[in-house]
């Protein structure tokens, strides 16, 4: 997280400082670093300056190892498995962008080129001047610490970053979910609850505190209140995030990790964050395909926070059950719960038309049709009564149909008889494919073969979401 050599970042502290001291691992390990203000002779900002940094490190430039090329090992971006890593400069270059400067700096210009062609499952950014930090350093006052927050938060959460590291401040600090807060930590109105994506902890196996820390949770009341050594904290549950769909705001964790070699004092109270300590240590990333998981590891081997995200099921910004992709297919608002609103004179509502795979602009709510020889859906619509001869006499079925991504989009179908259009039964039967079409399926469910009053003649089918 830069700062790698002290005081100047000259050659000779590295050497002594940094390759001498991590010989073994160096052998072995590649290292992707960012510039900090002690890697830039004690706090230069000339852009243009040849610091011995950029002498020791090779970092791609022209798109190398994946992502936009930057032209500059200033800021550059790299894949590594489904990962896509943003590294930012925060110490020397233009940090100008169009909403608060009226223009972009290259090093905006070429974030937001970067972030338009990313297709891995994670995006990870790094650089030096932490957003948010009451430790060694104030992100209220430091200009770095305030553009990085205010110029270039926006644009990544705009771009769906999931996790940053940040050094300079000689502490561990860990964000809740958090999203859209860019002002200082003692304004009012603050950060707001809808900016807190997930309030929790975001872990699945809770962790034990140390000593010379503070924590923020539901058991004090959200207020930064000192930690003790062996209380146990439960956990929350993983912190959730969409797989598929547009990423935009849906939160990131800020992790500030600049105590690997020294841990000064703080406050360490910021209210974005969950946790923090002024205890030296260092941050294990594990990444295993749709799940993100950071330890805090402790110079003793203690391990006083976790967390983790998980990424799954569909983008549904508005949380009405209906994905984020399909809102904007079809022209409906992403932003606003408009599941039960149908403006197409069909007689279904929006959340019916996502869940039967129909478009809610057009007057499509006829009954569904299908070459059950050929095994393909004709059209798409309602449920559909319908029979085949079988040896036993005559199969009588309802056919409807059901998105192929169904759990993915949280969307369970409960199809149910009744004798007696009063009591109803849930079906037992498991759906039989009988036809499809590429984004749906069209299932059927044979008719109880001894109607009772609660199970009969009469059938209709329940459709809700998860999310």
């Amino acid at each position: 997280m830069g700062d790698n050599a002290y005081t100047s970042g000259t050659d000779a502290e590295y050497q002594t400082g940094y390759f001498n001291m991590y010989a073994n691992i160096f052998r072995k390990m590649p290292q992707w670093s960012t510039l900090g203000n002690h890697d830039a002779n004690n706090g230069s900002t000339n852009p243009l300056a040849n610091f011995p940094y950029f002498d020791m490190f090779t970092f791609p430039t022209a798109g190398e190892c994946g992502g936009v090329g930057s032209g500059t090992e200033h800021y550059y971006s790299f894949d590594y498995g489904n990962i896509h890593f943003i590294c930012l400069d925060s110490q020397a270059s233009d940090t100008s962008t169009i909403e608060t400067n009226g223009s972009d700096g290259p090093m905006a210009v070429w974030l937001r080129q970067d972030l338009a062609g990313i297709t891995a499952t994670w995006i990870i950014a790094f650089w030096h001047h932490p957003p948010y930090s009451k430790g060694s350093h104030n992100s209220d006052t430091e200009p770095q610490m305030v553009r990085m927050r205010t110029n270039f938060n926006p644009i990544l959460e705009n771009g769906g970053v999931d996790l940053v590291f940040l050094g300079h401040s000689h502490n561990y600090e860990r964000s809740v979910l958090l999203d859209g807060f860019y002002g200082r930590s003692d304004q009012v109105p603050g950060i707001t609850a809808a900016m807190r994506k997930n309030a929790g902890n975001g872990s699945t196996s809770g962790f034990t505190t140390t000593a010379n820390g503070k924590i923020r949770n539901a058991a004090n009341g959200f207020i930064a209140t000192d930690t003790t050594a062996g209380t146990v904290i439960p956990p929350d549950g993983a912190y959730i995030k969409p797989l598929t769909g547009p990423r935009d705001r849906f939160g990131a964790v800020y992790n500030t990790a600049g105590m690997s070699g020294l841990a000064d004092s703080g406050m360490i109270d910021h209210p974005a964050m969950y946790v923090s300590y002024n205890n030296v240590g260092t941050v294990n990333l594990d990444v295993n395909g749709n799940s993100l998981t950071c330890t805090f590891v402790q110079s003793g081997g203690a391990t006083p926070d976790n967390f983790t995200i998980t990424k799954q099921g569909a983008a549904d910004t508005d949380g009405d059950g209906m994905s984020d992709a399909y809102e904007i297919a079809h022209g409906l608002s992403r932003y606003t719960n408009d599941a039960a609103s149908g403006a197409d004179t069909d007689g279904l509502s929006n959340f019916l038309e996502f869940a039967f795979g129909l478009n809610p602009t057009v007057n499509d709510g006829g009954f569904l049709e299908a070459d059950v020889s050929g095994g393909i859906v004709t059209k798409r619509g309602r449920p559909s009564p319908w029979y085949q001869t079988s040896t036993s006499g005559t199969d009588f079925r309802v056919v409807y149909i059901r998105r192929k991504d169904a759990a993915e989009a949280g969307l369970v179908y409960i199809p149910q008889f009744s004798g007696d259009l009063v009591n109803w039964a849930d079906s037992t039967v498991t759906p039989t494919v009988i036809a499809e079409d590429g984004e749906v399926e069209a299932v059927s469910v044979e008719y109880p073969l001894f109607p009772t009053p609660q199970d009969g003649g009469f059938f209709r089918l329940g459709v809700r979401s998860t999310h």
